[in-house]
């Protein structure tokens, strides 16, 4: 089974992105990819905006973002 990691912000996408082994996050990004869910390696990573009112136009009513407002 593996393991999850959730990205939240493309800040941490492109520090993941420089690990050996997760070098094919640099194909996406969070703003457009946001919400993607992609296994690489054994691990599930989720793509997400970091969760502010600022980014609240990429993450609109994607099922995480409703989660977050309650």
């Amino acid at each position: 089974k593996p393991k999850n990691i959730v990205l939240l912000g493309d800040t941490a996408r492109r520090g993941l992105a420089q690990l050996e082994g997760f070098e094919e996050l640099n194909d996406f990004s969070v703003k457009k990819d946001c919400g993607e869910i992609l296994l690489i390696g054994n691990y599930r990573i989720i793509l997400y905006a970091y969760p502010s009112d600022r980014n609240g136009h990429i993450f609109g009513e994607h099922p995480l973002a409703q989660l977050l407002k309650t």
